[in-house]
């Protein structure tokens, strides 16, 4: 009878939430903004670092791709205001302010969506 209850209450739970696949909690890890970084000449760039500050304070930058290049990383987080910082020894550092916005929620209307921002640089020798 328990089993019966619990698939009850996830078959009226899921088909409140329309047709949308992604309205079960948690809402799904969302990408505030991604960056590629590389060199003019395509070379690999040792000690590539980044800081990031976002609403919610520091925040991190996931490694696509390993150690791919040019390199790139997605920036979890939600709408508002991120700083980041991109450096490299021998490299000029890099300085940007983002404001991310917000495409509404999706789903059951509980996920905010951000309008995932995309930026590339290339960094240039100090």
């Amino acid at each position: 009878m328990r089993i019966l209850v619990g698939v009850g209450a996830l078959i009226v739970f899921a088909s409140s939430c329309g047709s949308d696949p992604v309205c079960l909690p948690p809402c799904p890890e969302q990408i505030a903004f991604d960056v590629t970084v590389a060199t003019s000449g395509g070379t690999a760039i040792a000690g590539l670092a980044y800081s990031i500050s976002g609403p919610s304070g520091p925040t991190s930058c996931l490694i696509v791709g390993g150690v791919a290049f040019p390199q790139h990383c997605e920036v979890p987080g939600s709408r508002g205001t991120y700083h980041f910082t991109i450096s490299a020894p021998g490299f000029k550092s890099v300085q940007l302010t983002v404001q991310v916005t917000s495409s509404g929620t999706h789903g059951c209307d509980t996920c905010d969506i951000p309008n995932t921002q995309h930026f590339s640089f290339i960094l240039a020798p100090a």
